[in-house]
């Protein structure tokens, strides 16, 4: 989303295949990014919301593909110096709905979720004041395999954030 000169910009995608460099036998697959500038104005107090406004289409270690699904949503809650962030995003393999939860901590603009029995994720903020968010994810051992994915969010103001 955005310009990539702009502040706020994230970019996202996968790699269906690749090889290593160091061993161009073995293969490499589903791997998700996200690309873009971390925010140097990390706001330090306050509490948001986020809402999903793209990402990369979820795959699964049996092959299939799946939807990420717009209920997936983030929080940051500045007055919580122990975790954060809190993800949740919600994919659909077929009749499977899969739930990747969870806290983070916070280290600078970067977060990474923390002892999770839901999946794992992790990932940064960007732009002004925090106005966006991207992430990586991942969930192991679901009916559909290990599930990958990204997802860039939108900042929704609750209360205000500031430095």
């Amino acid at each position: 989303m955005g310009t990539l000169g702009q502040a706020d910009f994230l970019g996202w995608g996968s790699w269906a295949t690749a090889n290593h460099l160091t061993n161009s036998t073995t293969p490499v697959t589903d791997v998700h990014y996200i690309v873009g500038k971390p925010t140097t104005n990390m706001p330090t107090s306050g509490y948001a919301t986020y809402s999903l406004i793209g990402g990369s289409i979820p795959t699964s270690t049996s092959g299939g593909t799946g939807h990420l699904l717009s209920s997936s949503y983030l929080t940051l809650d500045l007055n919580n110096s122990t975790n954060p962030v809190y993800a949740n995003i919600n994919v659909q393999f077929g009749a499977n709905q899969i739930s990747i939860n969870g806290q983070a901590q916070l280290s600078g603009s970067s977060f990474r979720s923390i002892g999770c029995g839901n999946g794992f994720f992790s990932g940064f903020f960007t732009g002004p004041g925090a106005e966006r968010a991207g992430l990586v994810y991942g969930r192991n051992d679901t009916a559909v395999g290990n599930v990958r994915g990204s997802a860039a969010f939108q900042q929704n103001v609750v209360v205000p954030l500031s430095d």
